[in-house]
């Protein structure tokens, strides 16, 4: 919502300027909202992937980055089971990790604002793909969640401020409890 509060504010003022100006406003380049949440100065250097595949492959990790990536792979991995429960109904462990995810999300997400970085969108829709099986889902799943443990004990590593410690903290040993319940359901397949 603050996001689009300073777009509004930007546009307002471009339009503002280039009508002082004597400019003709539809000529000018206006950056897209899109673009001016992901401007290189805020987002991570790695624009392609995103995640925990762009925090395996990034060597100079800042607040930011670590951030970006940590909500990220939030978005990817509520989208990722959200698609099982489509799919295939109210498929336990899904489902209860769906909440889970929203939950650290909702974590995260003051992170942004109290550190001034832009919260990035959540373009994860265009980086997951349609599951097969439970199964192949509950595979997935597993991996997902060593990476993100993984991930989240690198950034740990970091000298990085105690209220993300602890909220990384707390996020690495959620993605523990949804190792072990993926790994409890994959042992009915």
């Amino acid at each position: 919502m603050k996001n689009k509060l300073v777009l509004l504010a930007i546009t307002a003022l471009f339009i503002l300027s280039s009508f002082l100006s004597n400019i003709n406003c539809s000529a000018a380049v206006m950056p897209t909202y899109s673009e001016l949440l992901t401007s290189t100065l805020s987002s991570p250097s790695n624009s392609k992937l995103i995640g925990v595949e762009a925090a395996k492959t990034d060597t100079e990790l800042t607040l930011g980055d670590m951030l970006t990536y940590a909500i990220q792979d939030e978005y990817l991995a509520k989208t990722k089971y959200s698609l099982v429960v489509e799919k295939f109904r109210e498929q336990r462990p899904f489902i209860n990790i769906i909440s889970a995810e929203v939950t650290h999300i909702n974590y995260l997400t003051p992170l942004f604002t109290k550190y001034n970085i832009v919260l990035p969108a959540d373009t994860s829709k265009e980086y997951i793909e349609e599951p097969s099986t439970i199964k192949e889902s509950l595979e997935a799943g597993v991996q997902g969640e060593i990476e993100n443990i993984a991930m989240y004990e690198r950034f740990l590593k970091q000298d990085i401020p105690s209220d993300i410690k602890t909220v990384f903290t707390t996020l690495k040993n959620a993605s523990q409890n949804h190792l072990n319940a993926f790994q409890r359901a994959l042992t009915f397949y």
